[in-house]
């Protein structure tokens, strides 16, 4: 097997591959030239390997000429592409040139054909010349390893083809002449292989880019589609959680509106003193109620104005004295309408269980605060609590739950100066928090 069979034989398969790809990708004109340059170029070997002509020996000699200069003019359109050039001049001379070659070499004599090829292929090679130039240059400014990696391959089969013009050239000047031997073939064959490589290696980094990309997009995909999960869950425990609010809306509405009508009747009545206060206790909690469900948010020395003014009129229609002390030196801070609810409660329970079970004296209530935590204390002039109370929780489970749900805590004891000291202490941030979390 010749150097030409195996030539063709690379050739063919090379064109079959890249002919291919091209089909797949349409747009990517560099696998379609480097095809008909492979093979163009493999029609050449098969003259050189074939001991036969497949049809009239004259006819197919010129076609295995016009094959070498369709090869010339199919690898300058691979460099052309491949350097991403514009220039309409140089791409028309190497077409006027392809198309003059055909015309000559199938309307000349024979014996003009050494000057048609000698002519044709020096344009070609001039015009490869200085697109390799151009090449060079850009990778040089560049740093482009792999068009640099494609230059010695340019100069060798230039070299070559510029010895075998020259052998054409010289054989012209005798009449019927024709050179012995060319040795471009063997250089186009190691060409024809590193481009080949470049290409394969394109393709392969091209899926490898389509497949990481492929990835890319799966992940955000896949990212995007839980945060559409989060956000659809999201909404839709804020539409239920919408819904509740209002029901229970609607149930105090209700509950105001029969119930506290009710209450009203009472009040106005005739009846004991005991049931108008009951009533009126009745009514005021009914309101507050209904009204802790607002979101509009009170500061805490509103809040504590208004809770301790029904703190000193429940004691005093009680016959109970009130006092207090550094209430008017709190922060004012916004504190959120469920945290007042419970806080205003479990006073309110505090000054019950005062009227219950004290009924006489005076009730101090002293505000200690500093920039993290407000203590209440509440000291009467009673008998004290006594210690099955506080280990049972008789009275004082509704205070406590109350408390950890503001994130308080809440202590009693009995003070041998005067009563029963309560004591409340929670913290500024958890009065603030459910509003801040919204």
């Amino acid at each position: 097997v010749t150097i030409a069979e195996w030539s063709m034989i690379a050739c063919l398969i090379m064109a079959g591959f890249t002919f291919f790809i091209w089909l797949l990708r349409r747009r990517d004109r560099l696998y379609l030239h480097f095809s008909l340059l492979c093979m163009s170029w493999s029609v050449v070997m098969f003259y050189l390997a074939a001991p036969f002509a497949p049809f009239d020996h004259g006819t197919w000699l010129r076609f295995a000429y016009y094959c070498v200069d369709l090869s010339g003019f199919f690898l300058l359109m691979f460099l052309y592409y491949l350097m991403g050039l514009h220039r309409l001049l140089l791409k028309r001379i190497a077409i006027i040139a392809v198309i003059g070659s055909g015309v000559a070499l199938f309307s000349m004599p024979m014996r003009h054909h050494v000057l048609v090829i000698t002519v044709v292929h020096g344009i070609h090679l001039a015009l490869v010349m200085y697109v390799l130039l151009i090449g060079a240059v850009r990778a040089l400014r560049a740093r482009s390893r792999e068009l640099l990696w494609f230059m010695p391959g340019f100069l060798m089969i230039a070299a070559l083809v510029l010895r075998d013009i020259l052998a054409f050239w010289a054989a012209a000047q005798k009449p019927g002449g024709l050179p012995e031997g060319t040795y471009m073939q063997y250089g186009f064959a190691v060409l024809l292989i590193l481009v080949f490589a470049y290409l394969i290696r394109t393709f392969v980094q091209a899926l490898n880019n389509s497949e990481h990309l492929n990835e890319q997009l799966e992940s955000r995909v896949r990212a995007v589609t839980v945060s559409i999960e989060q956000s659809y869950a999201e909404n839709r425990a804020l539409e239920l959680r919408t819904t509740a609010q209002q029901e229970r809306q609607k149930i105090y509405r209700d509950l105001h509106d029969d119930v506290g009508a009710k209450l009203v009747s009472i009040v106005y009545a005739d009846g004991s003193h005991r049931q108008v206060e009951l009533a009126r206790e009745a009514l005021a909690s009914l309101r507050e109620a209904v009204s802790q469900e607002s979101t509009s948010m009170r500061p805490l020395p509103v809040l504590l104005a208004s809770i301790l003014t029904e703190m000193e009129t429940r004691l005093d229609a009680a016959g109970i004295a009130f006092a207090q002390q550094g209430c008017d030196d709190v922060p004012d801070l916004p504190v959120d309408p469920a945290q007042a609810y419970h806080l205003s409660r479990i006073l309110r329970e505090v000054t019950t269980n005062v009227i219950k079970h004290v009924g006489q004296g005076t009730v101090t209530l002293t505000c200690l605060c500093d920039d993290e935590s407000l203590v209440l204390e509440i000291i009467d002039q009673g008998s004290g609590i006594p210690d099955a109370a506080t280990q049972q929780g008789t009275g004082l489970g509704n205070i406590c739950f109350r408390a950890r749900e503001l994130g308080a805590s809440a202590s009693w004891h009995n003070d041998t100066a005067c009563g029963t000291r309560f004591v409340l202490r929670l913290e500024l941030g958890q009065l603030m928090s459910a509003s801040e979390a919204g």
